[in-house]
């Protein structure tokens, strides 16, 4: 029986479920996310190396992994433009 490969040519491994739990654990406990929807959607690898995870994740392992990003993304961009429109009003 022949592995399956995805989009990209490589090997898709069975999702390890467990991996991404830590992954989106280790990224959750941190203090800040500085980074938006759109960086989430099209920049999964710089996020990750932000926080240290150099591992490489299949197709639907980053999915599951922008999926759980995406809310925190757009808590920091809600964040961020209530912080700007009391500044602009304080001014």
């Amino acid at each position: 029986m022949k592995a399956k490969k995805d989009i990209r040519g490589k090997e898709v491994p069975k999702m390890n479920k467990k991996r991404i739990k830590e992954t989106i654990l280790r990224i959750y406990t941190q203090p800040c996310f500085p980074f938006t929807v759109f960086d989430v959607e099209e920049d999964l690898q710089v996020i990750l190396a932000h926080y240290g995870v150099r591992e490489e994740f299949g197709l639907d392992e980053e999915f599951a992994l922008k999926k759980a990003l995406l809310p925190l993304a757009l808590d920091a961009t809600t964040n961020e433009r209530r912080r700007k429109r009391a500044k602009s009003a304080n001014s």
